[in-house]
């Protein structure tokens, strides 16, 4: 369980509206400068956070979305997951215009992304930058007008709009309306405010080994549905990232299956690549043991019986200490992680078929075996097999992880 913190500005156009919201990374909710992690680690915090803990409608409402993207980010390829509709790719000021820097950046313009660059001074080497921007900012913040009037003269003929940040009083931003900027953003104007989420680190071992069947040429959707299955944290963001406003798909999507069938191998390529490289590094707990001793036992109960769909099951068992990992009612996580009736049922009230398989678990985990009213008629004795195999399974696959749960 993670607090995690997104700060956001409000970046105003000529009549004064919201044009867009500018994401920050925090470190803590006190935190106003993000100064703990580095460039790349703030922004894929930024971007996992944004899509699975908070969510960009809370952010953004209706509005784009500004994310400060590094050289590195640029020359991963994992930019283009993102919904160009929604997001401003703002180019930092510290990013070297090279060649395969500024083809990174041209693809994603043809492909239909806003380019921003971020605190922009005319430089030889940045130049180049110029030719694939839609909107250029100013930090505005001590400069005078004919500061200001020098910059402009590089930028008028491009046709790029101006933005001007960090504006400090009223003088400034009459000054900026006066010199032509379309847009404006500064403590003047409104002060970031700071939005909360919660979520599941995952494993960083269990990342290393997506990272490394992805180089397999071999890997087929099946194999790749199975390794997210095994990790509480990724099957959990990869859904909410699915069923999130950046897909719109106007569906429930209910499954890992269902979920990498949709985005394919490359696509979840990218996101593994943006947890990994945010450096996530936390270690599983003795609730993730019992995550996964409740998600095998629903799944071996389901086929021992002849169910139809037993990832569901197993999502079922995993999905059911979420509530504990996170400190949120199972109700308030269920509306931010849309799933099917079945599901929701199965968790929140134990109906249905999956349901009484999770309480058949719960039960055993209690000691009140004699309580249970065995799955599926299977008898006492098959169940308590069951539920020993499950209890082996996972002892095994944590012990293979390397982690200490004593």
């Amino acid at each position: 369980m993670t607090d995690v913190f997104i700060a956001r500005q409000p970046i105003y156009d000529r009549a004064g509206d919201v044009y867009a919201y500018e994401l920050l990374f925090r470190e803590t909710e006190a935190d106003q400068n993000a100064n703990i992690l580095d460039g790349d680690q703030a922004s894929c915090h930024l971007i996992l956070q944004a899509m699975t803990a908070v969510g960009l409608n809370v952010l953004a409402e209706q509005q784009l979305a500004f994310i400060n993207v590094t050289h590195n980010l640029l020359a991963s390829g994992v930019l283009n997951t993102l919904p160009k509709q929604r997001v401003v790719l703002e180019v930092l000021e510290n990013v070297v215009a090279d060649e395969p820097i500024l083809q990174a950046v041209a693809q994603l313009s043809r492909e239909g992304f806003k380019i921003a660059l971020d605190d922009w001074v005319y430089e030889v080497n940045n130049a180049a930058f110029l030719d694939l921007a839609d909107i250029v900012k100013l930090e505005v913040q001590n400069k005078s007008k004919n500061e200001l009037l020098a910059q402009l003269r590089y930028l008028s003929p491009t046709g790029t709009q101006l933005l001007a940040e960090k504006i400090e009083n009223q003088t400034q931003h009459d000054l900026c309306i006066e010199l032509g900027f379309s847009y404006f953003q500064g403590y003047h104007l409104a002060r970031p405010v700071i939005c909360r989420g919660k979520t599941i680190p995952p494993n960083r071992l269990s990342l290393m080994r997506l990272m490394a069947q992805f180089q397999d040429s071999e890997l087929n959707l099946e194999e790749l549905q199975r390794l997210i299955s095994l990790d509480i944290s990724i099957s959990y963001q990869l859904l909410r990232l699915i069923n999130s406003a950046f897909f719109g798909l106007g569906r429930k999507v209910d499954s890992v299956r269902h979920a990498v069938t949709l985005l394919g191998t490359e696509a979840i390529r990218k996101w593994v690549t943006l947890l990994t490289l945010a450096g996530i590094n936390e270690q599983p707990t003795v609730l993730i043991k019992e995550a996964f001793v409740r998600a095998r036992m629903c799944e071996l109960l389901a086929r021992h019986t002849g169910q139809q769909g037993s990832e569901k099951y197993f999502m079922v068992g995993l999905f059911s200490v979420l509530d504990q990992l996170l400190q949120i009612p199972m109700p308030e996580i269920l509306e931010e992680l849309p799933l099917a009736q079945d599901i929701t049922d199965a968790l929140l009230e134990h109906k249905g078929s999956m349901g009484e398989a999770l309480s058949c678990v719960i039960l055993f985990e209690s000691g009140t075996i004699d309580q249970c009213r065995h799955f599926a008629q299977l008898n006492e004795h098959h169940t308590s097999q069951l539920y020993f195999e499950s209890l082996n399974w996972a002892h095994a696959f944590i012990e293979e992880m390397g982690v200490d749960i004593s």
